[in-house]
């Protein structure tokens, strides 16, 4: 509850400033696809990722998908998520919190089917 209170606020104060937008969608394998992905920078300079994960296959999947963030120093941090139970032929938007303030220039995007 705490945190979504506090994302709310986050919100609300408009404390992120846009990074970039990676327009790519990527081929994860086995039907899963990642992307587009926009990235924010929140007050404190930590990257924050957000994507749409899909599903195009014909049964449903667990993976855990992973995003390193680079930043223009070379720099690179790394988040993850578990995306539970995606549906066939569904989508859902994801949201990671990377722990390192940098300037992001790139993502690279991995997924593991579980």
């Amino acid at each position: 509850m705490r945190h979504e209170l506090l994302h709310d606020f986050l919100v609300e104060t408009r404390s992120e400033k846009p990074a970039f937008v990676d327009a790519r969608i990527i081929d994860a394998g086995s039907g899963l696809h990642l992307g587009p992905t926009t990235v924010d920078v929140d007050f404190l300079g930590a990257p924050i990722v957000r994507a749409r994960v899909v599903n195009d296959g014909d049964r449903a999947v667990d993976a855990l998908v992973v995003v390193d963030v680079e930043g223009g120093s070379g720099v690179t941090t790394r988040a993850s998520t578990w995306v539970e139970r995606l549906a066939p032929h569904g989508a859902r938007a994801i949201e990671l919190f990377c722990p390192a303030a940098l300037q992001p220039v790139s993502v690279h995007w991995s997924a593991t089917l579980l």
